[in-house]
């Protein structure tokens, strides 16, 4: 009966059960769920954006990518002895392609809602969804750079939360760390970047915590590595800063602050480099 309906939550949420139940014949319908992603259906948007991101959190994989069909080895399926085995390979192969289309379709529809003029409640649902689907490894790097697209948000309220959800993010470990200093590191030198944009950007570079492990490990060399980005990163900027006419007193304060807490995990190659661009920081400090 609720499916005949085609319409309010029982719908969704009867769709919700048969995708979980049989995920290989229902994933039609995450399609179906998709289709209420939308600002103006209101409630609706809300209840499937919850089961949406909850279906994807239990079928996408967290430790590889998913393989399109076009990808998979064809040639393995000529060493399956029986028919029947080799049509459960294809139905998985054929199942996990269309779950990978489905999945973008859902990524973007996220991204309309992070971008769109609507009220602050879609946004912040749709920035809180993406940031838990940023553990995957499934368009990792996509969703990424949709969150930090919203540094530059008008909202000084939405920009501050998509800082916090990037910090919480940095936060899981030292990978997601070095990776999210890469993307806002590529954000930072777009051309034509707008400056509130790169306000929010350093910002948010200058309050990410490093954390030395005590064992000495591969990730003080990645923390190495990150001290070694950021670093750089400052003194662009500030070499940028020395040659411009007006002082942005507030971006300089962010840029000492970052420097400040990176320069103790800054290695000995790193130091080398620092002590080159030093005196363009003096220059600056002194005009």
């Amino acid at each position: 009966m609720a499916l005949k309906s085609k319409s309010g939550q029982d719908y969704m949420c009867a769709m919700a059960y048969l995708v979980n139940s049989y995920p290989l014949y229902a994933i039609r319908f995450l399609d179906n769920l998709l289709s209420f992603v939308s600002p103006s259906k209101k409630r609706d948007c809300f209840k499937s954006l919850d089961i949406l991101s909850h279906l994807f959190c239990s079928l996408i994989p967290k430790n590889r990518s998913l393989i399109s069909v076009a990808n998979r080895p064809s040639h393995v399926l000529e060493k399956v002895d029986t028919p029947s085995s080799k049509e459960n390979i294809l139905c998985l192969w054929h199942f996990e392609d269309e779950l990978k289309a489905v999945y973008l379709r859902f990524i973007k529809a996220s991204e309309k809602l992070l971008l769109s003029d609507c009220v602050d409640n879609f946004k912040r649902k749709a920035l809180g969804i993406l940031g838990s689907l940023v553990q995957k490894q499934e368009n990792q790097t996509l969703i990424l750079n949709i969150i930090i697209n919203k540094l530059g948000d008008r909202s000084k309220e939405f920009a501050s939360a998509v800082i916090h959800k990037l910090r919480l993010i940095a936060g899981i470990s030292s990978d997601f760390l070095h990776l999210v200093v890469q993307e806002v590191r590529s954000f930072l030198f777009r051309p034509n970047l707008l400056e509130r944009s790169k306000y929010y950007a350093i910002s948010l570079l200058s309050c990410l915590e490093l954390k030395s492990s005590s064992r000495g490990s591969g990730t003080d060399t990645n923390i190495s590595s990150v001290a070694s980005t950021l670093i750089k990163i400052y003194m662009s900027f500030f070499r940028s800063l020395a040659n411009s006419k007006e002082i942005p007193e507030r971006l300089t304060t962010i840029l000492l602050s970052g420097l400040c807490r990176v320069a103790p995990f800054i290695s000995g190659k790193c130091h080398s480099y620092g002590y080159r661009n030093y005196f363009s920081l003096f220059i600056y400090l002194n005009t």
